[in-house]
């Protein structure tokens, strides 16, 4: 695959002219990993990318946002998808630009100038002995210089664990470790990209807890101390953040597991779950679930315990802040905090003395956003291990949410489809006034038609005169 897009580009054979293949392009090249981009490295990149977007009509995009390392793209017009990175070597050649490169499996070479080779494997060059670590599985800087000099080089360590599910090698560790302050001063959007890309791996929870514990994540998440310092007891057996940490390893552990959990409707459930970036979102989530604990726990009497009566309010005005640190867009940072509002909530709505109607309006109120919440509520309710929360409690709540998510499915989501009966306008026709009423109304008949209590628009307009006499 790699030889047929670079002779598609290169249709005269080779470069001529010194080029390589760099960076994780050899890595998964190597590993046989699908890559998302093709760089190449050259003493003349300008020139080179204009000249191949000349010869192939395609598109030249510079992409100077750091002047010491400029980039430029060559965009095939017919496929945006198709495009090659072009970049100058950092220093007078291919040896000092792979010594100035992150890790080692990052620090290897093929030489493109005259095709490519024969033999791609043995032609790579890896002065840092990059592919022996490949092979071992582990990730190594090439010196603590080369940490500093970039910060951010600590998170992509944790990254490419989780995406590659290799080991950080000791010294790389520590020196993560020591640097971890750093990331303070690092740009937010390089920041978010990382952490988003390492929780999207399918078992990200044990990296997640090794960044922790290497105090890469308190930089990025100072609430993590308050957390930290707020011991639960009762139906939880560790401190919240603690807890946190094990609703984000019981969540990988119910979305890999959707189709024992919901049978027929697994499909429709991973369809709402794949949208966009749900799955790291919802991460994030677990991580955040529980941020306004430390500020709303109050000890009671009566019941023997601590309690967090408002937290999840509280939770979701402290993890808008939170986001908005890390500058992530306003539908992301809407949906985790949407998450954390509701994530208590839901629980609740599950108990089978709930009226379906009461449901149905959070389920117009949620939309697919309901199945997310409900799966966050499943990891939360399985990390309840405390003295007061039974095995028996436990299999309670997972089967009454996986009941809510089936009903979504199965009657609410079709029902919420359909067209409203009526209305403001409708109303008003009839002779009902403007004003806060008027929403009300309208609210309480299209609750009304959710439950299937009203079905035609003459049963919708009676049901509304009626609402307007008793409010009146």
């Amino acid at each position: 695959m790699l030889k047929q897009k670079l002779t598609s580009w290169f249709k005269s054979g080779g470069a001529g002219a010194p080029l390589y293949l760099v960076g994780g392009s050899v890595r998964d090249f190597v590993l046989g990993r699908p890559m998302k981009d093709i760089d190449l490295a050259c003493p003349n990149a300008r020139e080179l990318a204009k000249k191949l977007a000349k010869a192939n009509n395609a598109a030249f995009v510079p992409m100077e946002k750091d002047p010491a390392a400029p980039c430029f793209r060559v965009v095939n017009r017919s496929d945006p998808t198709d495009f090659l990175d072009v970049v100058r070597f950092r220093g007078p050649d291919i040896h000092t630009d792979l010594a100035d490169r992150d890790f080692t499996i990052n620090a290897m070479a093929l030489d493109l100038e005259n095709g490519f080779p024969q033999d791609p494997m043995g032609a790579i060059l890896d002065p840092f002995n990059g592919l022996d670590d490949i092979r071992k599985q582990i990730i190594r800087s090439l010196g603590r210089k080369n940490l500093k000099d970039d910060p951010l080089r600590i998170l992509r360590a944790f990254r490419f664990a989780s995406q590659l599910g290799f080991e950080i090698e000791e010294k790389t560790l520590a020196d993560c470790r020591e640097l971890a302050p750093q990331l303070e001063r690092t740009a937010a959007e390089r920041i978010t990209h990382e952490l988003i890309t390492a929780f999207e791996a399918e078992n990200s929870y044990s990296v997640v807890r090794k960044m922790w514990k290497a105090g890469v994540l308190l930089p990025i998440f100072p609430d993590i101390a308050p957390m930290e310092a707020c011991q639960q007891d009762g139906f939880h057996h560790h401190n919240v953040w603690e807890h946190s940490l094990d609703v984000y390893e019981a969540l990988e552990g119910v979305l890999g597991g959707l189709d024992a959990l919901f049978g027929e409707y697994a499909p429709q459930v991973r369809e709402c779950l794949e949208a966009g970036r749900t799955v790291p979102m919802l991460k994030l989530s677990a991580l955040l679930h529980d941020i306004g604990k430390p500020y709303t726990g109050r000890y009671d009497e009566a019941k023997g315990r601590t309690t967090f009566f408002g937290h999840a309010k509280k939770g979701e005005a402290l993890a808008r802040k939170a986001l908005g640190r890390l500058r992530l867009t306003n539908k992301d940072m809407d949906f985790v905090c949407l998450l954390v509002s509701e994530h208590r909530h839901v629980e609740q709505l599950a108990q089978p003395v709930v009226k379906h109607k009461t449901r149905m309006a959070w389920y117009r109120k949620m939309g697919d956003f309901s199945v997310a919440c409900a799966v966050l509520a499943m990891a939360d309710n399985l990390s309840k291990q405390g003295r007061m929360c039974t095995e028996t409690e436990r299999s309670r709540r997972e089967k009454h949410l996986m009941e809510m998510v089936r009903e979504y499915f199965a009657e609410a989501k079709g029902a919420l489809a359909r067209p409203l009966l009526i209305n403001g306008n409708d109303l008003l026709e009839i002779g009902l006034p403007k004003g806060p009423g008027l929403g009300k109304v309208l609210k309480a008949v299209t609750a009304a038609q959710d439950a299937g209590q009203v079905k035609t628009k003459e049963q919708a307009l009676a049901l509304a005169k009626n609402l307007h006499r008793q409010i009146k």
